[in-house]
């Protein structure tokens, strides 16, 4: 599927589907579809009166014009109010656009930069939201399914600006638009590929690969010689040895920051031997949807070109249980000295986390941020829209927040409760690697905390928003490729 720009009178196209929207309850008389409509000779809001569309978001309404406009097909999107709207209903609209399309068997589409006119964002945002949300629906995982060959596909999208002083804004959010798709679409291809294909040396070869960007990655010898005793912990029970992954992007002229970005990658996470209930297991190729993030946010960085200096790194383990894995009531030594007494297998993303975070600390960051799939409490707490983010430096926090309602994928600030910090203690260690019975999310962000040093640091737990067990707007059941458009929004604010 391809995106272009169209600067010709979007009634005189020829197009399979055209797609226009509506806002406010009313058709504006300026807009493209109120010059529809006069066309039609008010053909358009006598359809949409009968059919009581009052253009609330996450409405649509298809209209074949039976070959009486040059568009076979127009679907007219609901933006809701003005005072409500949103990048996020854009996505949405245009995701919906994309299916109705394929459901029609539509192989062209030519649709309005929904929302570019009401001024709230700018045409290119808009621009970029339609591209994303569309870019997003169209994703297919089919390393292991054979797709039938009939099935319908959308060869061309033209994005719509009648304004050539609009050109170049277009162009920058359709590219834009493109490229962070791109990037969530190989993170979700990463989480979706079965353990036994993505073991950590698999997810290793995928960023050495990655153009723009050198990448080092360092085998069990060098891991050890780093004294990483708790990430090698938790990869010691596995036939596949671990590989700590360092990628790194450097923009041309001087960077304005210096930032490190942690993805948690553990291939698969079995429990160890606090082996989790089969049931459990069964999505657990998704524990390392924090890595699969940093790559895919890694795989564009050289053509988005933010003039910040970006280090990725993933500490990639499978944590398995074995006669030589871990036990619980083990203690296992971290980079930075501390002991760790580990009283659940189960609780490993935070160990290979720890020592990744201790070696971030040698790159002088501006900021840090580590994203995992850390707790099943992140669930109980914010449900599977909403990531959790603590931190210890408010403006990063805030920042990364906006970023995050911007995109469309959600954070919530949680404490780094003091009072917590207690049921982190250990009679034989510096700490252990769980917390009481209650406030499993936050526990899990202090004692990562403990790892931190001076550093400006955020921690997010994507465990809810990494996964979906139903399509919905956007997302095809399996991986979601949560955050790879937030930090790369992130990245260009800075």
């Amino acid at each position: 599927m391809r995106f272009t720009v169209e600067t010709r009178d979007f009634q005189t196209l020829k197009t399979h589907l055209l797609v226009l929207n509506m806002h406010d309850g009313e058709v504006d008389t300026h807009s493209f579809l109120g010059k529809l409509d006069k066309k039609t000779g008010g053909f358009i809001k006598q359809v949409l009166k009968q059919e009581k569309f009052e253009g609330k978001a996450g409405q649509t309404k298809l209209i074949n014009t039976w070959k009486k406009l040059s568009a076979d097909y127009v679907l007219i999107v609901g933006l809701g109010e003005k005072k409500n709207f949103n990048l996020e209903i854009v996505r949405k609209a245009s995701a919906s656009a994309y299916q109705t399309a394929l459901q029609i068997r539509a192989s062209k589409i030519v649709t309005a930069a929904h929302g570019g006119h009401l001024g709230v964002f700018s045409k290119g945002e808009c621009v970029q939201a339609v591209v994303e949300g569309m870019g997003l629906a169209a994703y297919q995982f089919s390393r292991y399914k054979k797709l039938p060959k009939d099935s319908p596909t959308v060869e061309e999208v033209a994005l719509l600006c009648p304004d050539p002083k609009k050109v170049a804004e277009v162009k920058r959010g359709l590219e834009r638009g493109e490229l962070v798709a791109q990037g969530a679409r190989l993170a979700r291809d990463l989480i979706n590929t079965p353990a036994a294909d993505m073991a950590p040396f698999d997810l290793a070869k995928m960023a050495q690969g990655l153009k723009g960007i050198k990448t080092v990655v360092y085998k069990e010898p060098q891991i050890r010689a780093m004294k990483m005793g708790a990430y090698l912990g938790v990869a010691q029970g596995s036939i596949h040895p671990p590989a700590f992954i360092e990628m790194h992007y450097k923009p041309t002229g001087s960077a304005k920051k210096k930032v490190v970005i942690i993805g948690k990658g553990v291939t698969f996470d079995s429990g160890g031997l606090s082996l989790k209930p089969p049931k459990s297991m069964e999505t657990m190729k998704d524990d390392m949807s924090g890595a699969a993030a940093v790559i895919g946010l890694m795989s564009v960085i050289a053509q988005l070109k933010p003039k910040v200096e970006v280090w990725g790194l993933v500490a990639a383990a499978e944590n398995m249980p074995d006669a030589k894995s871990q036990r619980p009531g083990d203690v296992v030594t971290a980079s930075n000295g501390k002991t760790i007494e580990v009283l659940n297998t189960d609780a490993e993303g935070r160990l290979t986390l720890a020592d990744a975070l201790v070696y971030a600390q040698k790159k002088n960051p501006h900021y840090t941020i580590d994203l995992a799939t850390l707790t099943g409490a992140c669930l109980v707490a914010l449900g599977d829209r909403i990531s959790a983010i603590m931190g210890n430096d408010k403006k990063l926090v805030d920042t990364l927040i906006s970023c995050g309602l911007k995109t469309g994928e959600k954070l919530w600030e949680l404490p780094l409760a003091d009072e917590y910090k207690n049921d982190l203690k250990s009679p034989i260690a510096d700490l252990k690697n769980i917390g009481g019975p209650y406030g499993g999310t936050i526990n899990g962000g202090l004692f990562l905390q403990e790892f931190v040093g001076s550093m400006k640091w955020a921690h997010l737990d994507i465990a809810g928003p990494s996964w979906t067990d139903a399509p919905r707007e956007y997302e095809k059941k399996g991986g979601t490729g949560v955050m790879v458009r937030t930090l790369a929004e992130f990245l260009e604010k800075l």
